[in-house]
């Protein structure tokens, strides 16, 4: 499920390069200033962990592909602790955008600022109103299930860069990467010479990671909404990373 919820989230990705440019371009002062600097870190942060999880799931991927017929134990903690690398940065990807919500759900406090968005800019008006209105900042939860709407209407594919190339490079070695998964949790965690700090470094960003997928909301058919539009490549290389 916390894989799910990380397909959601990155479809948000399109939605944001309209609003960066726009608050950037604003010139304001005292605490509306304050609140578009903090929702501009947050998309920041948003967008590196994307940009850190295709770096590390790259490198996997090659990993697993040239990983020897019997792993020893350092190619079985590497890839355990790439694994840890990218949940770590799904975890950032989750609490960026429930950051940005609570930061639309106070600029909407602010009359003034909010008529001349509207004014002026009115898909920029509708994607703050929606995380505005659909967070929730007593549980800091960040309702989904009206995302659909909202990509239809101003999303874009933005960070899923559909490819068929890709697609094929990512299917040609996914076969060889799965028998490599297959051989790494083929290892007993208590064979003398694994490092345990490795495997309890993946078990709690795991964990970390079902914490912060509580911080969404969808149900079933908005979750699979989402997902279908995602490319295939990121599809394959994600269901490696949630070993």
């Amino acid at each position: 499920m916390s894989f799910d919820y990380i397909t959601a989230t990155l479809s948000i990705h399109g939605l944001l390069e309209s609003v960066v440019k726009y608050f950037k371009e604003r010139k304001e002062t005292g605490k509306v200033k304050e609140r578009l600097t903090s929702a501009l870190q947050s998309i920041e942060k948003f967008e590196n962990s994307i940009v850190n999880a295709k770096k590390v799931s790259h490198s996997m991927l090659t990993y697993l592909t040239e990983m020897s017929d019997r792993p020893t134990p350092s190619e079985q903690m590497k890839i355990l602790n790439m694994c840890a690398d990218v949940l770590n940065d799904f975890c950032i990807l989750i609490s960026s955008i429930c950051d940005f919500g609570n930061d639309c759900n106070q600029l909407v406090h602010f009359k003034a600022f909010m008529d001349a968005v509207k004014r002026t800019k009115g898909d920029v008006y509708d994607i703050i109103d929606f995380f505005a209105r659909n967070y929730d900042s007593q549980k800091r939860v960040l309702d989904l299930n009206d995302l659909p709407m909202l990509l239809r209407l101003y999303g874009k594919k933005g960070g899923w860069e559909e490819s068929e190339k890709l697609n094929e490079e990512v299917g040609n070695t996914m076969g060889i990467a799965v028998a490599g998964v297959d051989k790494l949790m083929a290892f007993n965690p208590l064979k003398p010479g694994l490092d345990r700090k490795a495997i309890l470094r993946y078990t709690k960003s795991l964990e970390s990671l079902v914490r912060q997928a509580k911080r969404l909301k969808a149900d079933k058919n908005t979750l699979e909404d989402l997902k279908n539009a995602a490319p295939k490549w990121f599809l394959d290389i994600a269901e490696l990373i949630m070993i």
